[in-house]
């Protein structure tokens, strides 16, 4: 639905990757079938670009349609909040600058629903607050929806308004507020887990490991368990 921020969580070899792309039919389904309605984007965790060829963000940009001027270029970049950037080599940008250029290439196409698969990944943790806060800013001006593939459970409860759990099978799919997303952490990752530094365990005499939530934005375990 527009305005959506759907989560989707899992160990790794879960399927969540596949089940994006056959959702975006980069994959062929082996039974069942898909129905979108709308445009997609789509955003790889990582996208790989040779080098040795010379490309300005512009001229990256404009591989989206031969239709995309420059005041389309600029006024996509200004949303990302890279305004100014366009003449700047792609080859030249940080992760969390990337990641922002491919989001502005996707808004570019005015799109139905964004997919981002694990986008965040690499990000410093000021690059990825930014990033995340971008997205939910653009779901609130934009007719879309967006399904996120992540690992980052304090983020995931933070910004997602629905989560999907799953391990080759849907185990939840609801409210990350719900108590019964947290027993499907520990039944996907077993009565202790450790997901990016958070450890959920299910017995009576939980103890934290270091955390700091005002400095690194950690809300899964003081939501579980009580603030510090």
């Amino acid at each position: 639905y527009a305005h959506e921020f759907i989560a989707m969580v899992g160990p790794n070899g879960s399927g969540k990757t596949t089940i994006m792309k056959s959702i975006l039919g980069i994959l062929p389904l082996i039974k069942g079938s898909r129905q979108i309605f709308g445009k997609c984007a789509y955003i790889p965790q990582k996208m790989v670009m040779n080098r040795l060829i010379p490309l300005s963000v512009k001229d990256f940009l404009k591989l989206k349609s031969n239709a995309i001027s420059v005041d389309n270029i600029r006024e996509a970049l200004k949303t990302v909040e890279l305004g100014g950037i366009e003449n700047e080599s792609v080859h030249k940008l940080s992760g969390g600058q990337l990641q922002r250029v491919q989001l502005a290439f996707a808004l570019l196409g005015k799109p139905d629903l964004i997919f981002l698969d694990e986008a965040a990944e690499g990000m410093d943790f000021k690059a990825e607050k930014s990033f995340y806060h971008l997205i939910k800013e653009l779901l609130k001006g934009q007719e879309s929806g967006v399904l996120l593939i992540s690992h980052d459970i304090s983020a995931v409860t933070e910004h997602a308004t629905r989560v999907i759990c799953i391990d080759r099978k849907i185990l939840f799919d609801g409210d990350p507020a719900s108590p019964n997303f947290h027993s499907c952490l520990l039944k996907t990752y077993g009565d202790e887990s450790n997901i990016n530094g958070l450890t959920h365990l299910a017995t009576a005499n939980f103890k934290r490991p270091f955390c700091a939530p005002s400095f690194f934005g950690c809300t899964a375990c003081c939501f579980f368990f009580g603030p510090l």
